[in-house]
Order: C-alpha cells, then structure tokens, then sequence
C-alpha cells in the first residue's frame, strides 16, 4: 500500500505523467487479472508468482483509489493553502493526505482483503485422492483399543 500511495502521490504532483498513465492504469485495472497469470508465472516461478499476483491487483487497485482520494479533496482547502503561500509539498502534506484519510483506510480494507485471499489460497492444500480413507485409518490407528463397533458417525472413539 505504501508504494501505491507513493506513484499515486506522484501521479497528483505531475499532472503530466498522470495524463500519460491514466489509461494504461485503467486497462491495466479493467483486465481480467488470469490475464497476467502466465506472465507472473515465467517471472517469479511457480511459488512466487501468486504473490506477484497479489501484490500487483493491489497495487493497481491502490493507485487508483488513493489518487481518485487525492482528487476528491475539497478544491477550496487547496486553494487556501496557496493563498497562504504553502508549497506544493506541503499542501500535499497539510492538506490532501489527512483530507484523504477516509479513502486510505477503505483501500487498506481492499488491498488487505486482496492479500489475505491469496495468502490463504497458497496456505491451503488441495483435497487429494483418498483423504478420507487415511484419515479413517489414522483415526483408526490411534484408537486402535477401539472395535469397528465403538465408534461413531466421526470415526473416534466412543469410550
């Protein structure tokens, strides 16, 4: 989230570059994210390239949020700033980040639910062929003071 709130700040500071960027980020946002799948996967392999996923739908989605944060901030604070002669810096400082606190904690949300998902369909392990046998052989090996008989619809041991 920091980087994204850095290229966005940039993006407000230069009006140009945002101009040039815009649509690249906008197409870049709009695209279906399976899209950079393959990409991400010659890159980073096949461990890290979920975590390239993660990092660069919330990248773009950081952006575009802070920076449309950035310019929903009340135009007449900015300009009263500059009629006290406050730098650019300083507005940015003083006037647009604190303005834009609301929409920095609901990217934090976002980007953080974009992570989480990832993580945790990384951490997960996919269902394989005879789990359900092995697990009834382990419960069955641990209980094995146990009959057929004794136990219940969960496979442990009723005694």
């Amino acid at each position: 989230m920091v980087l994204g709130t850095i290229i966005a700040a940039a993006l407000w500071w230069w009006s140009g570059l945002y101009k040039v960027l815009d649509p690249y980020l906008v197409v870049a946002n709009a695209m279906p994210k399976t899209a950079f799948v393959p990409i991400f996967y010659l890159w980073l392999g096949a461990s890290l390239s979920i975590y390239g996923m993660s990092l660069a739908i919330s990248l773009f989605v950081t952006i575009l949020m802070i920076y449309s944060g950035f310019q929903g901030i009340d135009p007449n604070k900015v300009k009263l700033a500059q009629t006290f002669g406050a730098s650019k810096r300083q507005i940015l400082a003083k006037v647009v980040l604190p303005g834009s606190v609301p929409t920095l904690i609901a990217t934090l949300k976002v980007t953080r639910a974009c992570h989480w998902s990832a993580s945790s369909s990384v951490n997960s392990s996919p269902p394989t062929w005879g789990s359900a046998t092995s697990s009834s052989t382990a419960a069955k090996s641990s209980d094995e003071h146990c009959d057929d008989r004794d136990h219940d619809a969960r496979n442990s041991c009723r005694r």
